[in-house]
C-alpha cells in the first residue's frame, strides 16, 4: 500500500496503472477481507461504525455526495 500510496492525488486521481501495483492492492485487499467486520449503522446521522478484529480493516462502502 506504500507503493501507491503516492497516486492520491489531483493528478493521478488515485488511479492505479501500473498492472503490477494493481496486482498488489488486489492480493492485499484480498488476503485482509477473508474476515469482514462487524458494521453498525446509524441511518438518522448517517454514520457507520465498524469493528474488526486484528490490525488492518478492510471493508467496502459506498459514498454518497450530499
Amino acid at each position: 500500500m506504500e507503493a501507491v500510496k503516492g497516486l492520491a492525488n489531483p493528478r493521478d486521481g488515485g488511479e492505479i496503472s501500473d498492472p503490477r501495483q494493481i496486482k498488489s492492492v488486489g492480493e492485499y485487499l484480498a488476503a485482509h477481507s477473508a474476515n469482514p467486520p462487524e458494521d453498525e449503522k446509524d441511518e438518522m446521522n448517517r454514520q457507520t461504525k465498524l469493528k474488526a478484529k486484528g490490525d488492518v480493516l478492510v471493508h467496502t462502502i459506498r459514498l454518497e455526495h450530499r
